[in-house]
């Protein structure tokens, strides 16, 4: 999966390749941290998502 962020806090624009290790490294104060909240939130809704959708076929 392939991300594109845009002008999200300190962060410009950058875009994201997410394999099964991803590792997001670089100096203190470039967004490191605001990348792991947005893969966070991203990857939160999208299991309620998908919760959502196995338990409507379910039912």
């Amino acid at each position: 999966m392939q991300f594109k962020l845009e002008n999200f806090k300190p962060i410009k624009s950058a875009e994201i390749k997410v394999n099964d290790l991803t590792l997001i490294f670089g100096d203190n104060n470039t967004g490191k941290t605001y990348i792991a909240y947005a893969l966070y939130g991203l990857f939160s809704k999208w299991n309620d998502i998908v919760f959502d959708i196995e338990f409507f076929i379910e039912q």
